[in-house]
């Protein structure tokens, strides 16, 4: 993964450890069982194309890098799937703390 100045900021450091939370540092794609090392935070809208979503865990998903450079400039395509995993994954957080 690209080191880039933005990921130093306490805002985007604190978006990962969110989202890593959540997806329990695990690869999201269908199928894949990949987890812990080599996981990577994929924006779901493109970190250029909203600045207001830029920090917001419900747009980030966890993948490993084998799928993260496989949707990687398809994001629209995998939009409604990840957007699925994201409510799926809170849902049973909730579930979990009650």
């Amino acid at each position: 993964m690209v080191c880039r100045p933005e990921h130093q900021l306490p805002a985007y450091q604190s978006f990962v450890k969110q989202v890593k939370e959540r997806d329990e540092n695990k690869c999201q794609f269908p199928g894949c069982t990949k987890r812990r090392f080599g996981i990577e935070v994929h924006h779901i809208v493109r970190w250029k194309d909203s600045i207001a979503l830029r920090y917001n865990p419900d747009n980030g998903v966890c993948l490993c890098n084998k799928h993260h450079k496989m949707v990687t400039g398809q994001e629209m395509a995998y939009a409604p799937l990840f957007i699925k995993v994201v409510q799926v994954n809170k849902m049973k957080r909730i579930i979990k703390e009650r």
